[in-house]
């Protein structure tokens, strides 16, 4: 916001603060100037979250850091399916032990928010008649 102050840009904060809405004009060279800044920056998600795994890990942190990167990476992959606004996932991952001569399969919990749906062009014409 610091930017769009300095460059005299006009904007409006909407969704609880997370969308900065900004002239249609001018929504490019600020896109433009603030990815040059390095913005947006988000939380590592997926298998970027191994990148950061040290050599003095322990056997309990990889196994929890690679669920979470295979979590990350379904959810992305998902999020980008047309019609999907937003997706989480939670693995359940059972436990390999010698005590058990069969694994339960792994089960995943998905949960997936649409986008709204775009107006047909009979819904707006109806919608402009009356």
């Amino acid at each position: 916001m610091e930017q769009l102050r300095a460059d005299n840009v006009p904007y409006e904060l909407s969704d609880g603060g997370s969308t900065i809405l900004v002239p249609q004009d001018k929504v490019y060279d600020e896109r433009l100037k603030a990815a040059a800044a390095g913005l947006p920056t988000a939380a590592a998600t997926g298998y970027s979250l191994l990148d950061k795994m040290g050599v003095t890990s322990s056997e309990f942190q990889q196994s929890v850091t690679y669920k979470r990167a295979l979590e990350g990476e379904l959810a992305s992959t998902i999020s980008a399916m047309d019609g999907v606004q937003t997706a989480a996932v939670r693995l359940a991952i059972p436990e390999k032990t010698v005590f058990v001569s069969k694994t339960p399969d792994t089960t995943a919990s998905v949960f997936v928010e649409t986008a709204p749906a775009p107006l047909s062009p009979a819904t707006k014409s109806r919608r402009s008649c009356t």
